[in-house]
């Protein structure tokens, strides 16, 4: 919940367009920096960072 509010249209108001690059950044680095990088910790970082963005956006609630 703090997280939505404090990236949300009453905080910081980062619009939801803006998270497909964090997104993208935050592959690149895990890609770069990662010496055991693999597809599947690629795979996992994917669906990590699509879920904090759904998080953050009401898409998804922790509960589910």
């Amino acid at each position: 919940e703090r997280i939505r509010y404090s990236h949300g249209p009453d905080a910081m108001n980062i619009p939801l367009e803006l998270y497909d690059y964090w997104k993208k950044s935050l592959l690149q680095v895990v890609e770069e920096t990662d010496p055991h990088y693999d597809a599947g910790i690629a795979e996992a970082w994917k669906e990590f960072s699509q879920t904090v963005v759904d998080l953050i956006s009401g898409k998804k609630d922790l509960d589910t």
